[in-house]
C-alpha cells in the first residue's frame, strides 16, 4: 500500500503535466485559411499583411505560454519530487533515533545483567568459601 502511494503524486504530476501540454498544443494548432478568389487590392494585401503579424505576434504568445506551462509544470513536479524526498528523510531520521533509542536500551540492560552476574558470582565465592570455613 505504501508503494502505491509513493508513485501516485508523481503520476497525477506527470498526467497534469500532459494535460496542460495537450491543451498548449490543440489550442496552438493553425488551421490554413482559404484563400479568396477575387484580385487583391492594396488594402486587402495590408490587411492580410497585417492580420499575419497578428498571426504571428499569436503564435508568439502561444508558444510563450506553452514555454511558461512546461516550466511551471517541471518547477511543480520538481517540488512534490523535493517533499517526497524530504518526507522519506524525516521518517529515517525517525526510525534511526529510535533503533539508537532501542540499542541504548539494550546496552544498559545488558550493563545490568552483567553487574548481576557478577555480584551473584561474588556472592557464590563468598559462600563457597563460608562452606570451605564450616567443613
Amino acid at each position: 500500500m505504501k508503494k502505491l502511494w509513493q508513485y501516485l503524486i508523481p503520476f497525477i504530476d506527470s498526467l497534469l503535466i500532459h494535460v496542460i501540454l495537450l491543451g498548449i498544443l490543440l489550442i496552438g494548432v493553425n488551421l490554413p485559411q482559404s484563400s479568396p478568389d477575387t484580385p487583391m487590392v492594396a488594402d486587402e494585401i495590408q490587411a492580410i499583411n497585417e492580420a499575419a503579424v497578428v498571426a504571428e505576434m499569436e503564435r508568439l504568445k502561444r508558444e510563450e505560454a506553452f514555454k511558461k506551462a512546461t516550466q511551471d509544470a517541471e518547477v511543480y513536479a520538481l517540488k512534490q519530487q523535493q517533499e517526497e524526498y524530504k518526507k522519506l528523510e524525516q521518517t529515517q531520521r525517525i526510525y534511526l533515533e529510535k533503533l539508537h533509542q532501542k540499542q541504548q536500551a539494550e546496552k544498559r540492560e545488558l550493563e545490568r545483567l552483567k553487574q548481576r552476574r557478577l555480584a551473584e558470582e561474588e556472592k557464590l565465592k563468598k559462600l563457597k568459601r563460608e562452606k570451605v570455613k564450616l567443613e
